[in-house]
């Protein structure tokens, strides 16, 4: 990962956003997988981050600060374990 990848990606550049996601998709899994226990977690809560990282990646302030910022996007919405995933009642009404 280079600054210049990141500023591309900040720019649009699909190719040097997937670069990016290249290197960072094992560890973020890996981290996934260490904390939910579960597969099909862990790979949502890294596709959760790839998207979210592709839509925010313009307000990162410090390229050089990338993989700080993208775990940081990570861990926001990462399952704990234990943690069931349950629909409320108000879900069946959307």
């Amino acid at each position: 990962m280079t600054s210049a990848q990141v500023l591309r990606a900040q720019q649009g550049d699909r190719d040097a956003f997937a670069d990016l996601m290249r290197g960072a998709y094992d560890r973020l899994y890996a981290t996934a997988h260490r904390i939910t226990r579960n597969r099909e977690a862990a790979e949502d809560a890294v596709q959760d981050a790839v998207v979210r990282c592709w839509r925010d990646i313009r307000g990162l302030r410090d390229p050089d600060r990338f993989e700080a910022w993208l775990y940081r996007l990570f861990g926001q919405r990462l399952p704990r374990p234990g943690a069931a995933c349950q629909a409320s009642p108000s879900d069946d009404l959307r």
